[in-house]
């Protein structure tokens, strides 16, 4: 037992000086010990030349080395199913909440249309008159430094695919539980046509857009219309009641249980809200709660 204290104050000496957790360590190193007490107990029945003092085992000892071994065992596969790493990561890591580089693509003139497939994510979108599309993704990270952190940040790509006069976006969130981007930020170009598809949330700041939106299949909506914006919102809805924000809506009613032009629940009511002379729309089809707010 000598040499297993030995051993332990090694240990912890080591991992004041290099800063580490002793309990990892000596989890990783826990068959080691093992191997010290066998040499231990081989040594001493060894260097023993009186007989009458050789080593006797008793029942407790037989109970103890038995469940040195069980707990061996259990480390070891505690270990091999990932279970000691992720102690190792909670002891270790810490959170960062971080912006990635922000991704871009250059729009030119043959590009009319922008369709965004964001399965599961919040975006927060704005229209520019660049001729450029971005995004930034917001990232939650679990490591155990920042530069560890931000190379996990590197995992999460927008990807973007021209296809004709269309741009099609999507994204590629990082694998690794130790990373989470749920939240993006995108500018787009005014004058392009946009799609947007299952969001579990979006924030729009509408600004002067030069055509048409069509937000389908998403969570919560959350739309700001800025000052002096020609814009008309046409909401298709279960009931009034999904309708909140200062913005006064009028139900269709030439059209009440929707418009067959256009996807949806037969049964949904359609809602419109005009600003200005109305020129484009923006459609919200099979949505959550919509919010929608004029700046006074």
């Amino acid at each position: 037992m000598g040499i297993v204290l030995i051993f332990f104050g090694f240990i912890l000496l080591i991992s004041q000086l290099k800063t580490q957790n002793a309990a990892i360590i000596l989890i990783k190193g826990w068959p080691l010990i093992l191997v010290l007490l066998g040499l231990e107990v081989l040594w001493r029945y060894y260097t023993l030349k009186d007989e009458q003092t050789k080593i006797k085992y008793d029942i407790l000892s037989i109970i103890i080395i038995g469940a040195i071994c069980a707990t061996s065992l259990g480390l070891y596969v505690f270990t091999q199913v990932g279970v000691v790493s992720r102690i190792s990561d909670m002891v270790l890591n810490q959170s960062y909440k971080m912006d990635a580089k922000v991704s871009e693509f250059i729009v030119d003139d043959t590009v009319k249309k922008l369709v965004i497939d964001a399965s599961g994510l919040q975006l927060n979108v704005r229209t520019s008159q660049n001729n450029k599309v971005t995004a930034q993704a917001k990232a939650c990270i679990r490591a155990n430094s920042k530069e560890k952190a931000q190379e996990l940040l590197q995992e999460q790509e927008v990807v973007y695919e021209k296809e004709g006069n269309t741009v099609h976006m999507s994204f590629n969130r990082p694998i690794s539980g130790n990373i989470s981007v749920n939240e993006y930020d995108i500018i787009v170009p005014a004058n392009l046509e946009v799609e947007v598809y299952e969001t579990s949330a979006i924030k729009f700041i509408c600004q002067q857009i030069q055509s048409d939106w069509y937000i389908f299949d998403t969570g919560n909506v959350d739309i700001t219309i800025s000052e002096n914006t020609n814009v008309k919102l046409i909401a298709l809805v279960e009931n009034q009641e999904s309708l909140m924000g200062n913005v006064d809506w009028d139900i269709d009613d030439q059209d009440p249980s929707g418009n067959k032009d256009l996807p949806g629940n037969s049964k949904s009511l359609r809602y419109e809200a005009t600003f200005g002379s109305g020129k484009n729309n923006i459609y919200i089809l099979e949505s959550g709660d919509i919010t929608a707010n004029k700046l006074l």
